[in-house]
């Protein structure tokens, strides 16, 4: 059971926002009745230098104007309200024990707990008077940093301050790419707005005065989809397995179940995530267009509809599970290069001005064409600078980056000026010098 003193108090507050600076909710993974109970006891908007606890109050008000909180938690205790005594938990219609150092004041604690029943039950109230209708809109961002130096563990933590209106977080990872430079993945979540693209409010108005980066976004738009057989025969297992091998750049599948209508016929309900612009063939594809090529003119489906889900999206599950690179591809002859695996080989000495940088260029489609991009890269080369190796990193949901690496070899060339002409990110370290760079389209032929 979490305790804390009158969340009213300076004392109260601190610690609450401490305890909520690591958690969404007061206790569990969901809200419950303990985040009411805190809710309630809270006389007004705790103030903004508490951002843990202005964050949690404003999901929690957000929800209960969507559609209540109806699980129990674990319990809570809140100091000054109402006596620890078995008595008092045992009257506790909610499970919520709270503490009274005041012997003094033992004759008030029924009335004080009815009043506090009072202010939960006017919340909840206040709450379904005002519900209506939100529709949720998700995007998943990627923040790529201007340098190796910078905290993007610390970034995330400023970033989960911002605080808009309606505004959840959701899962998040730290890609590294290599050298010490990491990419943020993030899901962020918030109601539509009519009038103004909230997410380009987000970015232009509050990511970008959290420092210099580059942020690359796309929508998340999760639908169901419900297939209904030919006949009472079809084979459902073989048939969510044909539906499962559509593979289109930027469509990712995810739970799916049975359901019966009847006469032993079943429909297939099985949910997808659609991120950005789907591809396919090297072109881009609708949503809807692809359902009728792949899966209303299959020979086992007699009718398809696709419904959209109104929900806060957290994540899809394999994508947050892993991220790696899944492809390496060497330009550099040398026989020590075959062995460069980030900053073990090719790190040189520490220096507060290196003169080595990384350059990252987003892949497109399902089916990238690496040599061009590799030949767009190479093409701001100039007298004086060394081009490394590359690899290609998959950082989840469809974004896929090749990183290059290249050392100034000439002492009159600043790094200031290789960076800005190729967008590339300054490393604080000088790689070691490899062998003069060799024709990279022979190599890849």
């Amino acid at each position: 059971m979490a305790a804390f003193p009158n969340p009213n108090s300076n004392a109260g507050l601190k610690k609450l926002d401490e305890h909520l600076l690591t958690r969404y909710y007061i206790t569990g993974h969901k809200a419950s009745k303990d985040d009411i109970t805190v809710y309630a006891a809270l006389s007004k908007h705790p103030p903004s230098q508490y951002v843990n606890v202005s964050r949690w109050y404003n999901h929690i008000e957000t929800l209960l104007g969507i559609s209540g909180i109806s699980c129990q938690g674990s319990g809570v205790s809140i100091d000054g309200l109402v006596s620890t005594s078995e008595h008092a938990v045992a009257g506790s219609n909610d499970g919520v024990a709270v503490v009274d150092n005041d012997k003094d004041v033992d004759q008030d604690v029924d009335l004080i707990r009815e009043d506090t029943q009072k202010e939960k039950k006017s919340a909840e109230e206040r709450a379904t008077s005002t519900k209506k209708k939100i529709c949720w809109e998700s995007v998943l961002i990627v923040i790529i940093p201007q340098d190796c130096q910078t905290n993007m563990k610390k970034l995330e933590e400023r970033l989960r301050t911002i605080q808009m209106e309606g505004l959840i977080w959701g899962a998040s990872k730290l890609v590294h790419v290599g050298y010490g430079v990491e990419l943020l993945r993030i899901i962020a979540t918030m109601p539509r707005n009519e009038k103004i693209d909230v997410f380009d409010v987000l970015v232009g108005d509050y990511i970008s005065f959290l420092g210099r980066f580059n942020v690359a976004t796309a929508g998340l738009h999760q639908s169901l989809v419900l297939i209904n057989p030919n006949d009472e025969e079809t084979d459902m297992k073989k048939l969510e397995e044909t539906v499962r091998s559509i593979q289109v750049a930027g469509l990712f599948w995810g739970a799916s179940k049975l359901v019966s209508i009847g006469y032993g016929i079943k429909l297939l309900g099985i949910e997808c995530t659609a991120v950005g612009h789907l591809a396919h063939l090297g072109r881009r594809v609708g949503f809807n267009t692809i359902f009728k090529e792949k899966i209303m003119d299959h020979p086992y489906v007699q009718s398809c509809q696709t419904l959209s889900l109104n929900i806060i999206c957290n994540g899809i599950t394999e994508e947050e599970s892993h991220s790696k690179v899944f492809s390496i591809v060497c330009y550099l002859s040398t026989k020590d290069n075959a062995a460069d695996d980030d900053d073990l080989n090719l790190f040189g000495e520490e220096s507060a001005a290196g003169k080595s940088g990384l350059v990252l260029r987003k892949l497109f489609g399902d089916n990238p064409d690496i040599k061009k991009t590799e030949e767009t890269v190479r093409s701001g080369q100039m007298e004086g600078v060394v081009w490394g190796a590359s690899k290609i990193y998959n950082v989840g949901y469809g974004f896929k980056y090749m990183r290059t690496i290249f050392t100034i070899v000439d002492d009159q060339l600043s790094l200031d000026t290789v960076t800005r002409n190729t967008g590339g990110i300054p490393l604080n370290r000088i790689c070691k010098r490899q062998k003069p760079f060799l024709n990279s389209l022979k190599l890849l032929m």
